[in-house]
């Protein structure tokens, strides 16, 4: 995580709460995760929270399909599900996108639901 976040400094800009270049935050990796995958799949919940204040995609895909909130609720961590949940339920007013609890009943995912 450490890797990704410290491309062209967003580690320290997170850190000081200073908005980074929105493209910085979509960069991925070689497993296709972006800092706002890393944190949300380590639990880092108070970085997940600055990385959706940056303007942090939540609904960029892995190279196994899978988003942010994907990764958080595989590993467990409840912290970082309800705040993503709660950024989607914000973002859905002015989108037509698939909410996470469709998504979740279309792949039969019991964890994400």
């Amino acid at each position: 995580m450490d890797q990704i976040l410290s491309a062209g400094g967003l580690w320290s800009n997170l850190c000081q709460f200073k908005v980074p270049d929105v493209k910085r935050l979509e960069l991925q990796d070689n497993n296709g995760h972006t800092a706002l995958h890393n944190a949300a799949s380590w639990g880092h919940t108070d970085i997940v929270r600055a990385l959706l204040k940056a303007s942090a995609s939540i609904y960029t895909l892995d190279l196994h399909n899978k988003t942010p909130i994907h990764l958080a609720a595989e590993n467990e961590h409840l912290d970082s599900v309800k705040v993503l949940v709660k950024e989607e339920a914000k973002q859905s007013e002015s989108h037509t996108r698939d909410m996470f609890l469709h998504m979740a009943a279309t792949e039969d995912n019991w964890r994400l639901a």
